[in-house]
């Protein structure tokens, strides 16, 4: 039976004549007069107790004295004394049912039992009916009906729910709640929050009641969003001086506002993330949502006070300008992270399945929101009275789109289940499906996407390689060559600009050295820039150990830029200790050479790409220090040159030209082997190897260093590649 039926015996029998109470008044008389106020004082002060003994002693003074009733009623029903609340009101019908007193007290105690709602509202219309103008049955009409909707039609019956509220407007344009209550709705429910409309009843809200702190909350992110920023933190910061209660949540807000609107800088980052609860924050340092699933499983087993040290590395590592100190990176995961808090993290904490996927692509090139019925998807499950709302981004850029579906109407989106198929027991296994399994398999074969404004079309393309020597004082010197092609620059009065930015940091990403150069260059003159390239060295001081180096160049007309990073480990040169440095690949060597790229009075133009042309010898420079010397003063050793192919399992036949004479070992087609007697401790050796039955592909050369006196071997090893000659 339905609530208003279960009802309808009681009410037919009070208004046949079961009830027969005489006619009640509304006037208060003058001998009640100041007792009834008094009693209302105790009722706005919420000493009910006292409120309701005020009101019996009234009643027995004049019993038929209704709106005294309807006080004592409204002061049980506050005490939850329900029953006897129901009784007064039923009593106040009995005396006149043109009243609306006793309909809205039935309604107000009809919200208290389960599942009585419907029947609540169906008693407030009834206080409507005897009178349009009482205002507390509309409000309570309003807020009822914003509670069914709520949850079960979501967006759907909104609209309705508004024009309750706005009728409470006009029968009270002072209603101390209406207009608070109102902006929520186009704020914090619907399809799409639309801040526009809810900043002005805000504002209305705070007119009439100054004091109303959750209203000056809200009025500050509804300015946050449509970027009063500005404004929008002055609001919330007012709170904080006249409530210090509200320290924790403005803190969150505000933080979260800077975070969303990268409005923090580098030195202040990790403060305003200290703003926030313990329990948010860890979410920035969060490295799920980027990492794929095998590194997921390692970060789940770090421990708590790991977890933010290893997001700092990671972060680090892929700063996109290592060379200054905004790691624009981690700002922009930032403002992703507080973007899902906020507008995906409603039905669902922290976030629905929508939250995953911005934190790891970013804002979808398009978004669309569609509201109907779930049978025109064809979706395997239904919603709840068949309507959902369904959410579609498209990421054109990588070729993705989504589909989240509200399957209950909660604000909770996750990735549709499959299509039905008719089989009961592939639906019986969907609905145990993890909502976010879509985005896990993705991700697998997905990178994290992150693109900075000042991304210029396609990044820079430009080669480099290491190479690390002895330098002064058994000091080590590590030289970086860089080539970047004319084709890649952008020339404006026949000059291109270039800056160069290279950074060395040690294990924990601290930065240990750096340096930023400028360079401006001309191409040659009525020649093809095709074949131009734009070739540097820089050499830098560097201590032994295992460090990260990473280099930035950008074209300072166009914009584009890009940055790369690797591991590098620079060895000490300890007296007396056989070493071997990194081995340089070199175009072209011309003898008697000054200046840029010489060593040993030779020219050695660098090959930092690494790539020769099939049929083409392969140069290469390298540096032995401390072979040791015998009892007569003479130094001792083997070199063995070894190629290995990267595909394949044909290995290319070597000869070689060189000083001393380079031969090829008998054992190995694929190995050379020089010797080496002399005077000097020092080695500083060009060779030039022809390798015959090669084919384009990857390489590896490996040097190994053989010192015949000590009995003791050093090698190196470089990966270079060969390309069709053309």
């Amino acid at each position: 039976m339905k609530p208003l039926q279960r009802s309808l015996p009681f009410i037919l029998c009070f208004l046949s004549g079961c009830f027969l109470f005489r006619s009640g008044h509304l006037d208060i008389p003058e001998s009640i007069r100041t007792r009834y106020h008094e009693g209302i004082a105790l009722y706005n002060g919420e000493q009910y107790d006292e409120a309701e003994q005020q009101f019996r002693a009234i009643l027995d003074m004049d019993p038929q004295a209704i709106l005294v009733k309807y006080r004592l009623g409204l002061t049980l029903y506050q005490q939850r004394k329900l029953s006897d609340a129901q009784v007064q009101f039923q009593q106040i019908i009995g005396m006149s049912g043109d009243l609306p007193y006793g309909y809205h007290g039935f309604g107000l105690v009809a919200l208290q039992r389960k599942n009585r709602r419907f029947e609540a509202l169906n008693w407030f219309r009834q206080a409507l009916r005897r009178d349009p103008s009482f205002v507390e049955a509309q409000w309570e009409l309003a807020m009822t009906r914003l509670a069914v909707t709520n949850g079960i039609f979501g967006a759907f019956s909104m609209g309705q729910v508004r024009e309750e509220f706005q009728r409470v407007i006009e029968m009270d344009p002072n209603h101390p709640e209406a207009y608070y209550i109102l902006g929520s709705t186009y704020y914090q429910y619907g399809k799409i929050d639309d801040a526009d409309s809810a900043i002005p009843l805000f504002e209305k809200e705070i007119e009439v009641n100054p004091n109303h702190h959750d209203a000056r909350y809200q009025l500050g992110l509804a300015y946050i969003d449509v970027e009063r920023i500005r404004e929008g933190i002055t609001t919330l910061e007012s709170i904080r001086t006249v409530d210090p209660e509200w320290t924790i949540r403005i803190d969150r807000a505000i933080a979260e506002a800077r975070l969303r609107n990268s409005l923090v800088g580098a030195d202040s980052i990790f403060i305003v993330l200290h703003m926030l609860p313990e329990e948010e924050r860890r979410l920035y340092f969060d490295l799920k949502t980027v990492l794929p699933t095998n590194e997921k499983t390692q970060i789940n087993q770090l421990k708590r006070d790991d977890v933010a040290s290893k997001a700092f590395e990671y972060w680090k590592a892929h700063d996109p300008t290592p060379s200054t100190v905004e790691n624009e990176r981690f700002v922009e995961h930032c403002r992703r992270v507080a973007y899902s808090r906020r507008y995906f993290g409603r039905g669902l904490w922290p976030w629905d399945t929508r939250g995953e996927v911005y934190i790891r692509y970013g804002q979808p090139d398009t978004r669309k929101m569609d509201t109907s019925d779930a049978s025109l998807h064809g979706f395997g499950a239904t919603a709840q009275f068949g309507i959902r709302q369904v959410e579609r981004w498209t990421y054109e850029h990588l070729a993705l789109t989504f589909e989240f579906v509200d399957q209950g109407s909660n604000l909770a989106f996750h990735m549709p289940p499959v299509r039905a198929t008719g089989d009961i027991a592939s639906v019986a296994r969907n609905a145990f499906n993890d909502p976010g399994v879509g985005v896990e398999k993705l991700a697998e074969s997905t990178p994290a996407v992150y693109k900075t404004d000042y991304e210029n079309g396609e990044p820079l393309r430009y080669s480099y390689s290491l190479a690390v020597y002895r330098g002064a004082g058994g000091s080590a010197e590590l030289e970086v060559d860089y080539a970047v092609p004319a084709t890649e620059l952008s020339f404006e009065d026949r000059t291109a600009s270039l800056e160069t930015s290279l950074v060395i940091f040690d294990t924990n990403w601290k930065e240990l050295k750096k340096t930023v150069e400028q360079k401006r260059l001309r191409p040659v003159p009525n020649a093809d820039r095709t074949h131009q390239v734009a070739l540097y060295r820089r050499t830098l001081t560097v201590t032994p150990g295992q460090h990260h180096f990473a280099i930035q160049i950008t074209d300072k007309q166009s914009g584009r830029t890009s940055v790369v990073r690797q591991p590098l480990q620079v060895q000490t040169f300890v007296p007396d200790r056989l070493a071997l440095s990194d081995i340089r690949l070199v175009s072209r060597v011309e003898d008697n050479a000054t200046g840029i790229f010489v060593r040993g009075r030779r020219r050695l133009t660098p090959n930092p790409a690494g790539v020769f042309a099939v049929g083409r010898p392969v140069t290469l420079y390298f540096e032995v220090y401390n072979l040791m010397k015998n009892e007569v003063g003479r130094t001792a050793a083997d070199i063995e040159y070894t190629v290995f192919p990267l595909s394949g399992d044909t290995r290319p036949m070597l000869t070689a030209s060189g000083q001393p004479k380079i031969q090829t070992t008998q054992s190995r087609k694929s190995a050379l082997l020089q010797k080496e007697e002399g005077a000097e401790k020092t080695l500083k050796r060009d060779v030039a190897i022809q390798m015959t039955g090669v084919k384009p592909g990857r390489y590896v050369l490996r040097i190994t260093v053989n010192d015949l006196n000590r009995n003791q071997s050093v090698n190196f090893s470089v990966l270079f590649r060969f390309v069709p000659l053309e």
